[in-house]
């Protein structure tokens, strides 16, 4: 009996240990399997990026995974939109920023869009790129939206906003 018990804590331990999940220096987390692979656990907040959402193109370029990623974004009312997702950098600057820092980018341009607007309850995103600008030494963040114009038509406009590495300021450029 002792014999039978010790072989069911064995199995029993050895089975539940199989699986490990620990963080890289990003923060994200990664399950280790026993077959010796792994994989990232996705973010438990619907409608953030994670970092399963990216993945090398080339030895150069990162995307997202799909050329046409849908992410839900808040529109005017702050109700979740589908909307079009681009990420575009090279190596080094995609292993220099977080998934959070990319969620909090989106949210603050998406915010100061909806401050300028006049009729802000009927923004409505469409596309938002975030790429790194060489030439502003900057994250810029993208977007294609319709608002309604003095004339209650839609109008599909477009707004490009930047976001600094090292003090994380938001600004737009002429």
């Amino acid at each position: 009996m002792m014999k039978k018990l010790l072989f069911a804590v064995v199995l029993i331990s050895g089975w539940s240990f199989g699986q490990e999940t620990v963080k890289d220096s990003k923060g994200n987390s990664i399950k280790l399997n026993s077959d010796k692979t792994w994989e990232y656990v996705p973010n438990a907040e619907p409608g953030k990026l994670q970092m399963s959402d990216f993945t090398p193109l080339s030895t150069k370029i990162s995307a997202g995974v799909l050329p046409k990623k849908k992410i839900a974004v808040l529109n005017g009312v702050n109700e979740p939109t589908e909307t079009e997702f681009l990420f575009l950098s090279d190596r080094d600057k995609f292993a220099n920023i977080t998934i959070e820092k990319i969620n909090r980018m989106i949210d603050l341009s998406r915010a100061a869009l909806i401050v300028k607007s006049r009729n802000w309850p009927s923004f409505s995103p469409k596309a938002v790129t975030v790429a790194w600008s060489d030439s502003t030494n900057s994250w810029m963040i993208g977007w294609t939206y319709t608002i309604l114009n003095t004339d209650a038509e839609p109008t599909e406009q477009y707004k490009i906003y930047y976001f600094t590495n090292e003090s994380e300021e938001l600004f737009e450029r002429d």
